[in-house]
């Protein structure tokens, strides 16, 4: 059994990649997450600014400083700022009456972006969905299967873009950040908070990418590429 949506993904798989921009980029955000890793390790100030202040006035209320949560609020910063211009660049493009899949594809991630950040924000898992008697592994399983409903669902435009490597970065970072926050017996359950920030910004840096990409006057006139079975379902073949 075959899917026509995903005939073309040995081609979408090589589609041509911006390596100059993702090696810029990325190194960044690599750099700040070792940067931000230190920082957490050595500096019990820079340990409070990325907890969650609501988990720190429970259990260690002693410790609680005006800086508590900052790294988080930032986070949150990013996370709303990357969904604002995914939902920003999904409406103009869809607008043009062109690449109406890319739109639907951004509009998408923008929603996911927006949930993230209202649960990193507002503690869904963390706190808030205990009270119902939702284990924290549940609520992040569900954010999980959205995540990976999209993905499929948008697999072949997702693969066609050329800052596919960012994205990849980004799911690197957050899967480890996950992962971590699940089991915290992992020797490297301190880089949790940084590796999640940068991740949440390499996600905020490939939505804003395409969008600069897609809302050039070049771009919203170029019609969406023909998938190869929309091609052999043209009339005449």
């Amino acid at each position: 059994m075959t899917f026509p949506r995903y005939r073309t993904t040995p081609q979408d798989l090589r589609a041509p990649r911006n390596w100059r921009q993702f090696f810029i980029l990325g190194g960044i955000t690599v750099v700040i997450a070792a940067i931000l890793t230190f920082l957490f390790r050595q500096f019990e100030p820079w340990r409070m600014a990325s907890r969650d202040i609501g988990t720190i006035a429970l259990v260690e209320p002693e410790n609680l400083v005006f800086y508590t949560g900052w790294i988080v609020y930032l986070g949150a910063i990013v996370w709303f700022f990357g969904a604002g211009v995914a939902f920003f660049a999904a409406a103009a493009v869809r607008r043009s009456g062109a690449r109406t899949r890319e739109a639907g594809m951004l509009a998408g991630f923008g929603g996911i972006l927006l949930l993230l950040g209202a649960d990193d924000l507002f503690q869904f898992h963390d706190n808030a969905l205990l009270l119902l008697h939702i284990g924290e592994s549940k609520t992040m399983i569900a954010w999980g299967i959205i995540a990976v409903l999209w993905g499929l669902w948008y697999l072949p435009e997702i693969l066609r873009t050329p800052e596919l490597p960012m994205f990849v970065l980004g799911v690197l970072f957050f899967a480890h950040s996950t992962i971590a926050d699940l089991d915290h017996s992992l020797p490297l359950r301190v880089a949790e908070e940084a590796t999640k920030f940068t991740g949440v910004l390499c996600f905020a840096i490939w939505v804003w990418l395409i969008a600069f990409r897609l809302l050039t006057p070049k771009a919203v006139a170029t019609p969406e590429p023909t998938s190869l079975a929309a091609k052999l379902a043209a009339p005449g073949r």
